[in-house]
């Protein structure tokens, strides 16, 4: 049986959505300690308040790791801004989109891993279906909106105030050699700056706790970590200072030592 978590912070209102989507899937929210009873009176069914300062979503990240690993239990994390899925399929040398269900994309992602030598599996950020393809890959950036892990040693960046889920996607190429990347999965999670006019219905979160400090930072943290030139606005994005994850390597040490 997997751990299935909702990270969130400041955002009560999507408790009801999320409860929704996952009906049946027995959803445990990571939420600040402070915000905890404001998720309950929501509707949520099982919150654990996790201590800590904004922003705090790797310390949440890794309470949720650590709760389901000490079971020995596959631990899914998402974000609390899911709107859709689809998948691509090749049928007759066609590219087809057809509409998915989140319970099925997490069953994709779970399988996988199976008698995987990696631990993390998701989805990139992408909803272009022709630049996706179809199919798996071992190499790249699993967007932090939706993941599934396996028990292992790796964790998130405690310290970093951004970019965690890229420097946790460089921390499984140096420790376990890749990941597990769906291309076929297109999963719409709301993120911030790809749709201004979107950003705006969407208070709270983590957001505001964010900024063109926490990105220089979580880009020092890792250019030194993995022996890399990473830049601090789009990591790992820019061509200029592009990652080559095949060749992703420990050049400090990892932030769990």
């Amino acid at each position: 049986m997997a751990h299935i978590t909702v990270i969130s912070a400041k955002r009560p209102y999507q408790v009801s959505i999320m409860e929704t989507v996952l009906s049946g899937m027995n959803p445990t929210w990571y939420v600040p300690v402070e915000q905890k009873e404001d998720y309950l009176k929501e509707g949520a069914k099982k919150v654990v308040g996790v201590e800590g300062v904004m922003p705090m979503k790797s310390k949440q990240l890794n309470q949720a790791l650590n709760d389901g690993f000490a079971l020995n239990e596959t631990v899914v994390t998402m974000d609390d801004d899911y709107h859709a899925i689809k998948k691509t399929f090749e049928i007759e040398g066609k590219l087809v989109v057809k509409p998915y269900t989140l319970r099925l994309g997490i069953q994709d992602l779970e399988d996988s891993l199976k008698d995987s030598p990696y631990h993390l599996a998701g989805v990139g950020v992408s909803l272009n279906a022709f630049f996706n393809g179809v199919g798996i890959k071992n190499h790249g950036k699993i967007h932090g909106n939706l993941c599934v892990h396996t028990p292992n040693v790796v964790r998130y960046d405690e310290s970093l105030g951004a970019s965690e889920d890229t420097e946790y996607s460089l921390a499984h190429h140096a420790e376990h050699g890749g990941v597990v990347f769906h291309k076929s999965l297109l999963v719409d999670f709301h993120v911030f700056g790809r749709n201004p006019s979107k950003d705006k219905l969407y208070n709270g979160g983590y957001a505001d706790c964010r900024n063109e400090e926490t990105a220089r930072l979580a880009a020092k943290i890792m250019s030194e970590r993995y022996g890399l030139n990473i830049d601090g606005v789009e990591p790992g994005i820019s061509r200029k200072n592009k990652i080559i994850w095949k060749k992703v390597a420990w050049a400090g040490e990892p932030s769990w030592q």
